[in-house]
């Protein structure tokens, strides 16, 4: 072979062997693109799935929240409502006092216009050898 024809074929396979390592290269580059885009996308889901589980545990905590303020809320409407009960026993024990008292006052009044009842004696029980009124069932000798 001539020396052209041999220059001319080797410059021919160099641009061939050339050519094809910028395929291979291309090739291989398109390849690890591609599981990059892999992993890029699998890291897009990945983060979307925990941002999403954030956003359940936060609204869960705001639940929890509402709950532990409406227990709040009960507990303290509970204590007012027994406040209210203890003044409302306290003023009807008062009441229950006020009419003792006034019984009393009017049995001692009454004790002290009626002649057959002796004061210093306990109440109910008449002078000694004082007879029970006419009308009083313990009355026998009527």
């Amino acid at each position: 072979m001539d020396p052209t024809t041999t220059l001319v074929v080797s410059i021919i396979a160099l641009v061939v062997l050339l050519a094809l390592i910028g395929v291979i290269a291309y090739l291989a580059r398109q390849r690890g693109s591609g599981k990059r885009q892999q992993q890029r996308e699998e890291d897009q889901r990945r983060a979307a799935e925990m941002r999403q589980k954030a956003q359940d545990t936060e609204l869960t905590a705001r639940e929890t929240e509402a709950t532990a303020t409406r227990a709040r809320a009960d507990a303290e409407e509970a204590q007012i409502e027994a406040e209210r009960l203890r003044m409302d026993a306290e003023q009807r024990a008062a009441a229950a006092e006020d009419l003792r008292v006034d019984s009393s006052e009017q049995r001692q009044q009454a004790n002290a216009l009626d002649p057959d009842v002796d004061e210093r004696r306990p109440r109910g029980d008449e002078k000694p050898g004082a007879r029970p009124p006419a009308n009083d069932p313990r009355n026998d000798s009527a």
